[in-house]
């Protein structure tokens, strides 16, 4: 295994564990089935359209900070797009999917 595919592979594995976290909190506040009658249909889709973003946002600042807990240094060079350093050396280009919460090594 070389070294970008398994520094993904250890970023990806702390992202997933972040995120699972992450959407338990999310479900403790979302409007349970039997209650969507509370709330109007419009008032629903907005509050479930932040939700969505805002779990974008969480997934993303997850990856950076576990990128730096792993002791990577990383400089985002494009919207989702990743160089992951550790000290001066170069390790890899790492493509951040937040909606698959997924790093990849090359984009797909």
């Amino acid at each position: 295994m070389n070294t970008s595919t398994s520094t993904s592979a250890l970023l990806a594995a702390e992202c997933r564990k972040d995120y699972v976290h992450y959407r338990h909190l999310a479900n403790l506040f979302s409007p349970r089935s039997q209650d969507r009658n509370f709330f109007n249909k419009k008032a629903w889709l907005q509050r479930k359209k932040f939700r969505d973003w805002s779990a974008v946002l969480v997934k993303q600042s997850k990856f950076i900070s576990a990128c730096k807990n792993y002791g990577f240094d990383v400089i985002e060079v494009g919207d989702t797009k990743y160089d992951i350093f550790k000290g001066n050396k170069f390790i890899a280009t790492a493509f951040y999917d937040a909606h698959t919460n997924r790093v990849w090594d090359s984009y797909n």
